[in-house]
């Protein structure tokens, strides 16, 4: 005779939800979504990326803290693994615009430190290479229109 389940056990359940529950191209974030817990900072620091969303990209790269609130960091991280998420399961879009895509993406949610300067100045993509990947994309067909903000000056050789 089945007695029913104990109500510490029906919570437990309510913890458990498979990794496909979010649909196709989801991937569950692991330990690198809180990736600032512990760290003690301030606004303008510049800090080793530890994040999900670009960690390709930014892996061994430091970006500066533009908020107080670890919260907004984490919600930068979260909205551009959506973004990808969009982006990869986009089947007109190709492997090179994607690849594009995600670095530029990086480059403009997080401010990305140089690391020849004393920590405190970002880099940028500077206007005529930002250009060069709007010609691109536009080629390709794959976006309807870009949106990308370039900047005057270059800061990456």
């Amino acid at each position: 005779m089945d007695r029913g389940r104990l109500p510490d056990e029906e919570d437990a359940d309510l913890m458990r939800v498979p990794d496909n529950a979010a649909g196709p191209g989801f991937v569950p974030s692991g330990s690198t979504d809180r990736w600032l817990d512990g760290t003690k900072y301030r606004v303008g620091d510049c800090i080793p990326y530890r994040g999900e969303a670009c960690r390709q990209f930014l892996s061994g790269r430091s970006v500066m803290m533009t908020s107080e609130s670890r919260e907004d960091m984490y919600d930068i991280d979260r909205n551009l693994r959506a973004a990808m998420m969009f982006i990869n399961s986009a089947p007109t879009i190709s492997q090179q615009c994607r690849q594009i895509s995600t670095n530029v993406a990086c480059f403009h949610m997080y401010k990305v430190c140089d690391p020849r300067s004393d920590g405190k100045r970002v880099l940028s993509i500077c206007k005529k290479d930002c250009e060069q990947i709007e010609v691109r994309i536009a080629k390709s067909g794959d976006l309807e229109s870009t949106n990308l903000q370039c900047t005057q000056k270059c800061s990456i050789n």
